[in-house]
C-alpha cells in the first residue's frame, strides 16, 4: 500500500476524492486529510506520504509553495494536483517543480482519476535501499532521495568506480523490474551493478569497477533493443566514496542528456567535466513566439506548421542550449496554443495525440528535437482539426449558424437550400461564401460530419444500419459509401477495431 495524503481545505471536495475511487483497491491506503498548508506540512513531515494529493488553493501556504518545499527537502513523494486553477501559468509553475500530473477538480471522472494513479503507481515501483555484498553479480536499486537520506559509510564502504547516466530518447520502463538478475545486456559489464533513480525518468548505473568501450556500447546497444528507444550513455570515471563524488560525477553525466536531447551522432560519452550549454538563447525567441501567435489567430494550418518548424530550424542552427531552458521554452510554445484554446472556451486537453492528452507530461519525457519536432507537427495538425470550426464559428455568425443547424439536425438529410432559408440567406451566397472560408464545399463538409459522428456511434458499438439511419442516410449502401471515401475503411471494419464481432449481420 501507499501512503496517501490528500490536502484540500473544502470538506465536500474531501468526501467526494475518498468516494470517487476504491482506493485500498488501487493499493492506496489514506492518510488523515489535510485542511490547510501548515497542517499538508506537519503529516508530510511526520507521516512521510508517498502520494500527495494536492489542492493548489489551500489557506495559508498555497500548493505551489508545498510542492516546492517537497522538491527543496528531497522527499520521496510523488504529487497529483486536482484543483479548479487552471491558468497556464500556474500549471506549467506545479509541472516545472515536478508534480506528477494536474487534473482539473470540475468534473474530474472516476477513470480519469484512477488512471492517474495507476500510473503513478507503475512510476514509483518499489525501492530496495539495502547494499548489495561487495561484487555480487546482480542488479539492485536505489533511489537518489533514499541516498540524500540514508547514505552512510556502510554503503560507501568500498568505493564505487563508475557512473553511467543513461538516456533515452522516450519515457521508458525503468530498470527495476530487472532487481535481483543478472540479465544478458549485463553480460560485459564487471563488477555488481546499483540502479539509481532520481525523480520519474532519472536513471544511472553505479558501478564498482570502470568499464571498458565495449562493455559500454554492448549495454548502450541492449537497452536500445530492450526499449526499441534511441539510447545515449554519459559515462564517468573515477572514485566514488561518498555523496559529494557521487554528485559530481551526476553533474558531468547529465551531458548526456544534452547530447541526446540535440540527436547528436555519439552513443556513449566519456565525460570527465560538464558539458557547457547556452543558458540564454542567441536567437529572438520572442519573434518566433509572435510568428506562431499570428498563425494561430488565423488558425491557418500552413502557417502554424511553418512557424513550428521554423522554431526547430533556428535551434538546431545556434549553440546546444541547457536542457532545462529547452523544455521551458518548450512549454511557452505550448502555452501559445493553450492561451488560443481558451480564447476560443476550450483547453488543449480536448487534443489528442496518438489518442493521449498528457501534453504536459509528453514533451517533458521526451528527449530528442527530432521526436519532439514530430510531435509538435502532429500536435499542431490536431489541434487546428479540433478547434478550426469553433475559430470560424467566432469570426463568422453566418458559419456560426450553419455550424449549428448541422449539428442539430445531424440525425437528418442535410440541404444547402434548408440552411440558406434557415439563415436569411439565398443559396448561392451561402455556397460561394462556404467554399471561401471553408476551403470545402458544403456537401463534402456535412458528409465529413455525419462521417465523425458515424465513428463515435461505431466505437459505441452501435451496428453499422443503426449508424446509417440514425444520421439520416437514404440506405446502408450510400452510407458505406460515403464513409469508405473519408474513413479510408468500411464502417464495418471500423466498428471491429473497437468491438468484438458479434453473431449479428449488419452489412
Amino acid at each position: 500500500m501507499l501512503k496517501t495524503l490528500i490536502v484540500e481545505d473544502e470538506v465536500l471536495a474531501r468526501l467526494g476524492l475518498h468516494q470517487l475511487v476504491d482506493w485500498e483497491a488501487l493499493g492506496f491506503s489514506l492518510l488523515e486529510d489535510a485542511k490547510t498548508g501548515p497542517e499538508a506540512l506537519e503529516r508530510i513531515r511526520a507521516l512521510h506520504p508517498q502520494v500527495v494529493v494536492l489542492d493548489l488553493n489551500i489557506p495559508e501556504i498555497n500548493g505551489i509553495e508545498i510542492q516546492r518545499h517537497i522538491v527543496e527537502s528531497g522527499l520521496p513523494c510523488q504529487t497529483i494536483v486536482i484543483s479548479c486553477n487552471d491558468d497556464f501559468t500556474t500549471v506549467k509553475e506545479i509541472m516545472r517543480l515536478g508534480a506528477f500530473d494536474f487534473l482539473r477538480k470540475l468534473n474530474l471522472s472516476a477513470e480519469a482519476l484512477t488512471d492517474v494513479l495507476l500510473r503513478c503507481k507503475q512510476a514509483m515501483g518499489t525501492q530496495s535501499d539495502a547494499p548489495a555484498e561487495p561484487d555480487e553479480p546482480r542488479l539492485r536499486r536505489v533511489s537518489y532521495d533514499s541516498l540524500l537520506k540514508n547514505a552512510d559509510s556502510v554503503f560507501f564502504a568500498r568505493p564505487y568506480g563508475c557512473v553511467i547516466s543513461v538516456v533515452a530518447d522516450r519515457a521508458v520502463p525503468q530498470l527495476s523490474n530487472l532487481e535481483g538478475q543478472r540479465p544478458p545486456l549485463f553480460a560485459q559489464v564487471k563488477g555488481g551493478v546499483c540502479v539509481v533513480t532520481r525523480g520519474e525518468h532519472g536513471l544511472y548505473l553505479l558501478l564498482r569497477k570502470t568499464q571498458s568501450s565495449e562493455a559500454c556500447e554492448a549495454l548502450c546497444g541492449g537497452l536500445e533493443a530492450l526499449w526499441n528507444a534511441r539510447v545515449t550513455l554519459g559515462v564517468w570515471e573515477g572514485c566514488i566514496d561518498g555523496l559529494a563524488a557521487l554528485n559530481q560525477a551526476l553533474i558531468c553525466v547529465e551531458g548526456a542528456n544534452l547530447f541526446a536531447c540535440y540527436d547528436r551522432p555519439e552513443r556513449v560519452l566519456r565525460l570527465d567535466r560538464p558539458v557547457p550549454a547556452a543558458t540564454a538563447p542567441d536567437f529572438d525567441f520572442g519573434m518566433l513566439c509572435g510568428r506562431l501567435k499570428l498563425a494561430l489567430s488565423s488558425m491557418d494550418e500552413g502557417d502554424v506548421l511553418e512557424a513550428v518548424s521554423a522554431f526547430f530550424d533556428t535551434l538546431r542552427s545556434h549553440d546546444m542550449l541547457a536542457v532545462n531552458l529547452l523544455k521551458r521554452m518548450l512549454m511557452d510554445i505550448l502555452g501559445l496554443f493553450s492561451a488560443t484554446a481558451q480564447r476560443l472556451r476550450g483547453n488543449i486537453e480536448d487534443v489528442l495525440v496518438n489518442g493521449e492528452n498528457y501534453h504536459y507530461r509528453t514533451l517533458l519525457a521526451m528527449n530528442s528535437l527530432r521526436m519532439i519536432e514530430r510531435w509538435f507537427d502532429d500536435f499542431a495538425r490536431a489541434f487546428v482539426h479540433t478547434f478550426f470550426i469553433r475559430h470560424k464559428s467566432q469570426s463568422s455568425d453566418i458559419l456560426h449558424s450553419v455550424f449549428a443547424y448541422i449539428d442539430g439536425n445531424i440525425a437528418q438529410p442535410i440541404q444547402l437550400s434548408a440552411v440558406a432559408k434557415h439563415i436569411g440567406i439565398s443559396e448561392n451566397y451561402l455556397s460561394s461564401y462556404f467554399k471561401k472560408e471553408m476551403g470545402e464545399n458544403f456537401v463534402t463538409y456535412v458528409n465529413i460530419r455525419k462521417v465523425e459522428k458515424a465513428k463515435e456511434l461505431l466505437r459505441a458499438n452501435c451496428l453499422v444500419y443503426q449508424v446509417s439511419e440514425s444520421l439520416g442516410f437514404e440506405n446502408n449502401t450510400y452510407f458505406t459509401k460515403v464513409f469508405k471515401k473519408y474513413a479510408g475503411m468500411s464502417p464495418d471494419a471500423y466498428r471491429k477495431q473497437f468491438a468484438a464481432p458479434t453473431p449479428e449481420t449488419d452489412g
